[in-house]
């Protein structure tokens, strides 16, 4: 499917007689054709499959309401903003201006049909009015930044959201890059750093890429199972190394995307996510790992009795520079949360 994509998207660009009709079987999908229907659903049910095993192994819960749940919406949005002389024709298509900016949403095409623009319309419509939220968060890539300014303008100005009672949050983030090293006409090497592009076949697919990362993750254990340099010999039970390799490969890669300036671009990298030293998911595993340790070897044994001795006692005694500056970091936990949350 990615390859059929993947073409389409070469023909598109490169054939003049192919473009108008792919975008004239838009039209037809949106109006209902039957035909396009069913080769649509068919994709639909194909991506839905693949879609499950990455879900079931991240253990991700989602409620599908994709683009196209807002199909049956698009008309009733497009004609409720001319009614109400929100938007207007403008060289063939229905614009809706928005104050201080150039560029006017199109919620209806020249050629008849509906885009981004109009789903997102609808959408806002849809999670105001039905689903009664007070918040509502996008997350793109900063690419799309000025097609939501668009939309929260177009939405506010169509009094489909009340800035007052919904707060609508773009969150952006930067590209995730990959690193590409190729041979010039003098035998030299040529580094370049570039966006890793789905249309053009540059991107690795996700499962590949969990694939990989427990790959590595078992073959870290292997060589630190055998190794007999004291501390850093690890002792893993057979029968859940498969299952360790797993968990660590994904926590490494959560946390390697995760600890990144969210809105600036960043070069993926395995070794660089994989590394037990450092700020890594690695080596914040081995960190629980060797506290878990540390706990069970000590008078208490288990954290249920230390926290029954904490509650006796009504606290700890702090009595280290160093156990201050913990139980200050501590302390900052619900403020960083609340901040997590606000600023996103």
């Amino acid at each position: 499917m990615q390859t059929f994509y993947q073409n389409a998207k070469k023909r598109f660009d490169e054939e003049p007689e192919f473009k108008p009709r792919a975008q004239q079987n838009v039209v037809k999908l949106q109006s209902g054709d039957e035909h396009c229907i069913q080769g649509w659903k068919m994709l639909c049910q194909l991506s839905r499959v693949e879609f499950q095993k990455i879900y079931d192994r991240l253990n991700i819960k989602i409620t599908e309401v994709g683009e196209s749940f807002y199909n049956p919406m698009l008309k009733d949005v497009v004609d409720d903003l001319i009614a109400r002389e929100i938007a207007q024709e403008s060289k063939g298509a229905i614009c809706v201006f928005v104050p201080k900016h150039n560029v006017p949403l199109m919620v209806k095409k020249s050629d008849g049909g509906f885009n981004y623009d109009t789903t997102d319309m609808a959408a806002i419509r849809y999670r105001v009015n039905e689903v009664k939220a007070d918040r509502v968060i996008y997350v793109t890539d900063i690419g799309q930044e000025l097609h939501f300014k668009l939309v929260f303008k177009g939405a506010e100005k169509a009094g489909y959201v009340d800035p007052k009672k919904t707060r609508l949050d773009h969150m952006v983030f930067g590209m995730v890059q990959q690193e590409t090293i190729t041979v010039d006409d003098k035998g030299k090497e040529v580094k370049k750093i570039e966006k890793i592009k789905t249309r053009e076949g540059k991107s690795v697919k996700l499962a590949e890429l969990l694939d990989e990362a427990k790959m590595r993750a078992l073959k870290l254990f292997e060589e630190r199972m055998q190794s007999d340099q004291g501390d850093k010999k690890v002792q893993v039970d057979p029968a859940k190394l498969e299952e360790t390799a797993e968990k660590m490969g994904i926590s490494a890669i959560k946390y390697f995307d995760l600890k990144q300036n969210r809105v600036q671009n960043y070069v993926f990298n395995f070794d660089k996510m994989l590394d037990p030293r450092g700020d890594t998911g690695v080596y914040l595993l081995y960190m629980y790992v060797r506290i878990n340790s540390i706990i069970e070897k000590s008078k208490f044994g288990q954290p249920e009795e230390l926290e029954k001795i904490r509650a006796e006692n009504h606290g700890f005694k702090i009595s280290h520079d160093s156990e201050r500056d913990l139980a200050l970091a501590f302390l900052r936990l619900p403020e960083q949360l609340e901040l997590a949350v606000s600023e996103l």
